[in-house]
């Protein structure tokens, strides 16, 4: 359910809906890279500590650079 949220809360549409109303969200690429936003989704009782839109991220790119790889 968690991963379901991160994916969600990633999705470009979130990004568009949160600079409508003022906030500085960026469109989350497949390629990782840093910006001051973050996007969090945590697991609350702690039973894996990271972000989980960290962890979507972290698995796009890894997908995109299978792909790349002869």
């Amino acid at each position: 359910m968690l991963l379901a949220g991160a994916h969600a809360l990633l999705d470009h549409r979130v990004a568009l809906l949160l600079q409508s109303v003022g906030v500085d969200a960026p469109q989350i690429e497949e390629r990782l890279g840093g910006t001051c936003f973050k996007y969090i989704v945590m697991d609350s009782d702690g039973t894996i500590a990271a972000n989980y839109c960290d962890i979507v991220r972290a698995n796009h790119a890894t997908r995109q650079l299978l792909g790349r790889i002869p």
